[in-house]
């Protein structure tokens, strides 16, 4: 049975790792639906708008690692909305 990921805080330092994460997937993605965007497919795209998100105000999340390496991640901020309330 593989030991659970651990989890630790994002910071600024995982932006590299996450960007890796979030182009993988969507390239997993696209052999299923072409139509998604391929910029996505490279780190290069995915780190701006992941560092985008860390910026913004009370921006935090998490990120798991296995054996010191990045398994996934999560990032959210608050922001209140008219019809929902406080939403991330």
């Amino acid at each position: 049975m593989p030991r659970a990921p651990e989890i630790v805080k994002f910071r600024a330092e995982h932006l590299d790792a996450a960007a890796e994460l979030l182009a993988a997937r969507q390239r997993r993605l696209r052999k299923l639906r072409p139509e998604l965007p391929a910029a996505f497919t490279k780190a290069s795209a995915c780190r701006p708008v992941i560092a985008g998100l860390l910026e913004k105000d009370g921006a935090h999340g998490v990120i798991a690692l296995r054996a010191s390496q990045p398994v996934g991640f999560l990032l959210g901020y608050p922001r209140p909305e008219p019809i929902w309330g406080r939403a991330c």
